[in-house]
């Protein structure tokens, strides 16, 4: 039951990293800054990579040569310590039947036990091939041969048989070159196998380089791509807002910038260019609007002072006729006095011509 219980819990917990990292990668790959942060990375990555690879390379390398080097080494001292062994014996174990001594016997043996643990631990040693432990165990039955002869030559001796002890320690002495043979023959073999390590070496070197520049190519190419990519995502919607600000400034205000494909950035960027564009626009629909409405009030100013005028002239020419008119009268007024005027004095010269009139009628009643 608690199993059953947590598995809900879980799935929603993976969800919702999972919505998290779908998050994050779509953030990163929708943003300029995303796209230098993952192209660099990456970049970056495969630099370091290449480097650590080239180091690790360098160093695995080394080491397989210094192993080698030293396996070869070992041998080849270990040969030359058996060799040095095996002569030293064939000395000691010939000045034994010469002389006699106790001495020189037991140095011959220890000298004998010293080339054979050699042998042995060569046998022993993982660098030999099945022909080298081949020529090394006819090197040993060759030693053992040679011991052989010489242990009977010094029995030869002991029981004073001189010419045996000479025949024998002949014997032994021819069977030096055989020995000797079989000796250059391991040495030649471990030339051999150091040329071939170096050769295997040179060409664990080429392989490597080559893996080496194909990492560097790899990374050539993923940094090109990245560049491309980065370059596209940069320049094309600059193009777009140039061309836009372009049709702008020619006085096309209907301009938008297409929206698909761009980052978050110059999506931003785009639609405030396209919302002040709008704002443009519907400023200049209302400049557009009110100076419709101004010219219109204008046309009605000219059309009342149009009528204006037209009363103005009207007014005018009723102003000179009424002054033509006052102009008449005054005249006739003007006449009027002097009539009156005439009449005055008519009327004195009859008031005269009564008063004379009366006078003399009143002389003449008299």
């Amino acid at each position: 039951m608690s199993r059953l219980g947590m598995r809900p819990i879980w799935g929603q917990r993976q969800s919702g990293l999972h919505r998290v990292g779908t998050a994050i990668r779509r953030w990163r790959l929708r943003t300029i800054r995303g796209r230098l942060l993952v192209g660099f990375s990456a970049t970056l990555t495969a630099l370091v990579a290449s480097g650590l690879l080239s180091i690790f390379a360098i160093q695995r390398l080394f080491q397989d040569m210094g192993s080698t080097v030293r396996s070869a080494n070992k041998v080849s001292s270990t040969l030359f310590e058996g060799y040095d062994a095996t002569l030293r014996y064939v000395a000691t174990a010939q000045a034994t039947i010469l002389d006699g001594h106790a001495e020189h016997v037991t140095e011959a043996e220890s000298l004998s036990v010293v080339a054979d643990s050699l042998r042995r631990a060569l046998l022993r040693s993982d660098v030999l091939d099945l022909d080298d432990r081949q020529a090394l165990e006819q090197l040993g039955g060759i030693q053992a041969r040679l011991e052989v002869r010489l242990n009977v030559a010094r029995a030869y001796r002991d029981v004073g048989a001189l010419d045996g002890a000479a025949r024998q320690s002949m014997a032994a002495t021819a069977m030096l070159d055989s020995l000797f043979t079989q000796a250059r023959h391991l040495t030649r073999v471990q030339d051999e196998r150091a040329g071939e390590t170096l050769r295997n070496v040179r060409r664990s070197m080429t392989t490597r380089r080559s893996v080496l520049l194909l990492v560097l190519a790899l990374g050539f190419l993923a940094a090109s791509l990245f560049g491309v990519w980065t370059w596209r995502a940069i320049t094309l919607p600059l193009d777009r807002l140039t061309n836009a600000a372009a049709a702008l400034s020619e006085g096309d205000l209907r301009v938008t910038v297409p929206l698909s494909g761009l980052d978050e950035e110059y999506l931003v960027l785009a639609t405030t260019f396209t919302r002040m564009a709008d704002r443009l626009r519907r400023v200049v629909d209302d400049i557009q609007r009110e100076a419709a409405e101004i010219a219109r009030a204008s046309e009605s100013l000219n059309s009342a002072a149009d009528q204006a005028a037209s009363s103005t002239g009207q007014i005018s020419s009723a102003m000179a006729g009424v002054a033509r008119d006052a102009e008449t009268q005054r005249r006739h007024i003007v006449a009027s006095e002097t009539v009156l005027g005439d009449v005055g004095n008519s009327a004195h010269t009859l008031n005269d011509v009564a008063t004379r009139s009366r006078e003399l009628g009143e002389s003449i009643r008299s």
